[in-house]
């Protein structure tokens, strides 16, 4: 139980900022709310205020807030001390083609493996491998119709890896691509065209071939994004 003395607004970051300094991992919103006994939506405004601050190009430590809840991590910008300090070897870079599925999955999930492949026009078995082990990507659901695939959405790890504080952090897609995401909506879009006769597979390669054009540039987008901001580097930009 807080006591009542401190039980003050003005009080609520220094104890939020304690109970993030000694989790061991990240802390869901409902739980604050209960160890601070206020309801969530004091516990989001306190945040956002939190966030404004830790955010800032000034701090060493950002707030982040993601699917799986409130953490603290330490800025991208610190990246090449925070690696030189800790001795690690930057050989944990991701390949372009792990890019390029994670990129498709960011902006697409949940999404299935056969979209995915769609999408780039290769296999991405060894990519999704690499994304499950490196827990950048999990498996979140299936989707419906035959064998029932497994839908594939990122991760708190994800957020971490590139220095993001929340999804919506994602660069912004261009309005054509944002039509073509809209227009894919339904799993079912791109997994039930083997099922059609051959007129209607014809019709539905024109459509795919097309979605995979203007897609083509979310990925060029997210690559060129995060390489700009030093991949490498941003993984270990983190508490472990």
């Amino acid at each position: 139980m807080i006591s009542t003395e401190k039980q003050e607004e003005n009080y609520y970051p220094a104890l939020i900022e304690a109970v993030l300094f000694v989790a061991e991992e990240p802390i869901t919103i409902s739980n604050l709310a209960k160890v601070l006994e206020i309801n969530t939506s004091q516990v989001n405004k306190v945040l956002q205020n939190m966030s404004d601050d830790y955010n800032s190009e000034k701090r060493g430590i950002n707030l982040q807030i993601g699917p799986d809840g409130v953490q603290f991590v330490t800025s991208p910008n610190t990246a090449s001390i925070i690696e030189y300090f800790l001795g690690l070897e930057a050989n944990r870079r991701l390949s372009t083609a792990a890019l390029e599925t994670l990129a498709i999955i960011a902006y697409r999930q949940p999404v299935t493996r056969h979209i995915i492949d769609t999408i780039r026009g290769v296999d991405s078995g060894a990519s999704i491998t690499t994304l499950r082990n490196r827990n950048l990507i999990e498996i979140k659901g299936r989707a419906p119709g035959p064998g029932r695939p497994a839908l594939f959405v990122t991760t708190q790890r994800f957020l971490e890896h590139f220095g993001l504080t929340n999804p919506n952090e994602l660069p912004t897609l261009p309005q054509t691509v944002e039509n073509v995401l809209k227009e894919t909506q339904s799993q079912g879009t791109l997994e039930f065209d083997e099922e059609e006769t051959t007129a209607n597979s014809e019709k539905e390669s024109i459509e795919i071939s097309s979605s995979i054009s203007d897609l083509s540039e979310v990925v060029e987008n997210f690559v060129t994004t995060q390489s700009e901001k030093n991949v490498d580097q941003t993984d270990m930009t983190t508490f472990y």
